[in-house]
Order: C-alpha cells, then sequence, then structure tokens
C-alpha cells in the first residue's frame, strides 16, 4: 500500500534560501515525514510571502488524491512579503528597518532589464503607499490562513499551521476586528494568535525558547535560519502537535 503524503509549504524556513542548491541537511518536512512514516512533498522557496504558500498548497491539495494527503502543513512567511508573477517584494513598514529596501528573491537569477523593470514598479508603490500598508498585509494572511483551513477542513484533509517569523509591526485594533478571528482553530494553528504579547506563539519564538542566544538552532548570528538541529526541532513541534491532535 503506497504511503500517505506529508505536504508542506512555506518560505526559506521550509525549502530552504537556493533553489539551486540542495540542502545540506534534512529540512522539518523530510523530517517530521520520516517521524510519521510518510512520503513529502516540499513546496517551501526562499523569500516568499503567504500568497505563494497558500496558493502552492491548495494547487498541490486539488490534484493530489484526497486519501493520500496524511497531512496539509503551512508555516507562513512575513506579511509584508507581497508574491506576484514571477518575483516578490516587501511592501513599506514602519516598525521593520530594512521593510523599504528594494527586494526579490532568486535575484541571481534575474537579467538587467528584469531589475530595472522590477525596481520602476517597486519604488512606484513606495510613492503610493495608500496602495499597501501594514494593516492591509496582515489581514490578507489571516484570510489565507482561514481559507486554507476551511479547505482541509471541507476535504477532510488533516493540518497544521504556524506562523513561522515573529510579526515585526505591533498589535493593532484591526487584528482582533477581523472577520476571520474567532474562526481560526488553535488546535490546528499552533501558536494562535501568533503575538507572543498575547500568549500567542511563532516557530522564531518556539526556538528562542530552547535557545534564547541564538547559539544552538540558528546558522549564525548573521543568518538566523534554522540549522539541522534547528529543523529536528521544529519537526518535533510539529510532531508534538499532531499527534495531540490525530494520534
Amino acid at each position: 500500500m503506497a504511503k500517505k503524503i506529508l505536504i508542506a509549504s512555506g518560505d526559506s524556513w521550509t525549502g530552504g534560501t537556493h533553489r539551486d542548491k540542495p540542502n545540506s541537511y534534512p529540512y522539518w518536512p523530510e523530517i517530521l515525514a520520516d517521524k510519521l512514516n510518510m512520503d513529502y512533498i516540499n513546496f517551501g522557496r526562499g523569500g516568499k510571502g503567504n500568497e505563494f504558500i497558500y496558493n502552492k498548497m491548495v494547487d498541490a491539495l486539488c490534484v493530489t488524491k484526497t486519501k493520500r494527503v496524511g497531512l496539509a502543513i503551512c508555516l507562513w512567511s512575513k506579511f509584508d512579503r507581497w508574491d506576484l508573477c514571477k518575483w516578490t517584494f516587501r511592501s513599506p513598514g514602519i516598525n521593520d528597518p530594512q521593510a523599504h529596501y528594494p527586494y526579490m528573491v532568486e535575484q541571481q537569477f534575474r537579467t538587467e532589464v528584469e531589475l530595472l523593470r522590477r525596481d520602476k514598479f517597486v519604488n512606484a508603490i513606495y510613492e503610493n503607499k495608500d496602495l499597501v500598508n501594514e494593516t492591509y498585509s496582515l489581514l490578507k494572511s489571516i484570510r489565507w490562513f482561514h481559507a486554507f483551513q476551511n479547505h482541509c477542513e471541507l476535504q477532510n484533509i488533516p493540518y497544521l499551521q504556524m506562523q513561522g517569523f515573529r510579526p515585526t509591526h505591533i498589535i493593532k485594533k484591526e487584528f482582533f476586528d477581523c472577520p476571520q478571528f474567532d474562526f481560526i482553530d488553535d488546535n490546528k494553528f499552533i501558536g494562535w494568535p501568533i503575538y507572543e504579547e498575547i500568549g500567542g506563539k511563532s516557530m522564531w519564538d518556539k526556538l528562542d525558547e530552547v535557545d534564547p542566544k541564538q547559539v544552538e538552532l540558528r546558522v549564525s548570528k548573521e543568518d538566523l535560519h534554522p540549522n539541522d538541529r534547528g529543523h529536528e526541532y521544529m519537526a518535533e513541534v510539529f510532531y508534538e502537535k499532531y499527534s495531540k491532535s490525530y494520534g
């Protein structure tokens, strides 16, 4: 009998930072799949935002036979990442010192013409800040959280989700007033409501709980991506929650 499939979607914390270089150690989807005796498909891709994460996951669930999906997991990215057709840029934000830098994933794979076109577009967005803002970006993500949850529940697919990065902006009233807020199932969303100040947690917070100096579970002080032990710990976080929710 064919094994069940674990489907994972996320950014570099799920799929690595370079699409052309294989990971030097297994990432959490592979580790978790082994723990659960499942095959796995990893749609994580460095630098991507939550629209990409949601789209890749739901597309995969729609083309995979439901009975074969053993578990679907989204590890969500930063709210300020905006996914377009070929690239991702970061929208302006007042509390993130890097938010105003032009940003595009896989920049080394782009031509000079594409980079110039990107810069022109991003500058236009920054000059018209009424087009995007922190609150709008946050609320878009919550809608994707809820939509992913609804898709899995409608198809009777086991699922988990979690915020990867710690939110970079302050808690706003709109977060609590969001129509989807009370519909998020905190039994399946690890760390909901995501902000540590109100009892929530991100995966970043979970890593810092056991490694507050960020030296054992991170690549380096300059690169705070999880290392091999970090991915083992992340897999354990999901495994424990899966065991409680579906075991």
